[in-house]
């Protein structure tokens, strides 16, 4: 089982992250980078290299662990990350490539991705990068490649999977529930 969970809330998304991996016996591809929560990520220098650092390791590690993880954060919280900062910055200095290599690794190699919600009124940038990774998801959803599964709270991980199945169960089923399900 690949499951990527994806939130603007960082501290959520890696908590969840760690109790999948521990529930699962996954191992867990951590958050490449934890400058966006010591920073103020409106006043972050070079953000684009920051970003692209991160891609590569993200995909890297993804590619690497072919038999099943955990992650906090994916690919596509790279492309609402490089969004936010364009559209806070300098919109000259996108770098389309990355962006492009980032939406095709988005939701390949995934079987689920967990969306959590942004629940706190945060700074504009937060919501901004919450705003992006809705409507990438809503693509992906369209597109009908993974499961989304938008988690409310963390108290609803038990209903992600059906009691006692354990990996290779859920990655039977996982095609058997509806998109964008919210738990």
């Amino acid at each position: 089982m690949r499951i990527a969970v994806v939130s603007a809330d960082l501290k959520k998304r890696k908590a969840v992250a760690e109790e999948i991996s521990q529930e699962y016996r996954l191992p867990i591809i951590a958050e490449q980078d934890d400058v966006f929560r010591k920073k103020n990520p409106e006043k972050i220098e070079a953000p684009e290299m920051i970003l692209k650092t991160i891609l590569e390791r993200q995909i890297k590690k993804q590619i690497l662990c072919r038999d099943g993880f955990v992650s906090s954060g994916s690919t596509l919280d790279y492309v609402a990350l490089y969004k936010t900062f364009i559209d806070l910055k300098d919109k000259e200095k996108a770098n389309i490539p990355d962006l492009i290599k980032a939406r095709m690794h988005a939701w390949r190699h995934l079987d689920k991705i967990i969306y959590l919600p942004l629940t706190q009124n945060r700074n504009k940038f937060y919501i901004r990068y919450d705003s992006y990774l809705k409507a990438k998801l809503e693509l992906i959803r369209e597109n009908g490649c993974v499961q989304i599964i938008a988690l409310e709270d963390r108290s609803q991980l038990p209903l992600l999977f059906p009691k006692g199945v354990g990996v290779n169960g859920a990655a039977a089923i996982c095609g058997k529930e509806r998109d964008l399900e919210t738990v």
